[in-house]
């Protein structure tokens, strides 16, 4: 069972009040992937958000010519597949997660947590204000390495 101080070791929920982190633990399931084995991929519908506990994974985007590029490597304490908690209408992932190392995540579902933040919208706000942040923090990346390609 994942409790709230197994929670408070990922990034994400850091900043949630345990009362909060009580409310999540119990949506959580613990998912295992062998290397190379996907967590998603890209286009998917995006139904569910990772946090990786143990291992490494690598988010990938597939080029025009069919090849995959690595664009980020996610270790433990961070969290993927952001996309599924971003209300739009049509809720895809826009990269490829890969398990680089054996790797142990927890995951939710997204309605189950929108469900859970409509009944408590401060840890909803909390809880997208850091995604806001992950999401920042990874165009930055993205621009340092589109920089990179382009100089």
């Amino acid at each position: 069972m994942i409790t709230a101080e197994d929670l408070k070791k990922i990034v994400l929920f850091q900043y949630l009040k345990d009362t909060m982190l009580e409310k999540i633990a119990p949506l959580a399931v613990v998912m295992e992937y062998k290397p190379n084995n996907y967590v998603f991929q890209e286009g998917n519908n995006a139904d569910r958000i990772y946090s990786i506990v143990e291992g490494n994974v690598v988010l990938e985007i597939r080029k025009h010519s069919g090849n995959d590029v690595i664009i980020n490597t996610i270790t433990p304490g961070m969290t993927i597949g952001i996309s599924a908690v971003i209300d739009t209408p049509e809720r895809k992932y826009m990269t490829s997660a890969r398990a680089y190392t054996e790797t142990k995540a927890y995951s939710w579902k997204s309605d189950e947590l929108e469900c859970l933040f409509s009944q408590d919208c401060e840890m909803g706000l909390l809880f997208m204000k850091r995604i806001a942040k992950i999401l920042k923090t990874r165009l930055e990346v993205r621009n340092i390495q589109f920089i990179d390609i382009y100089k």
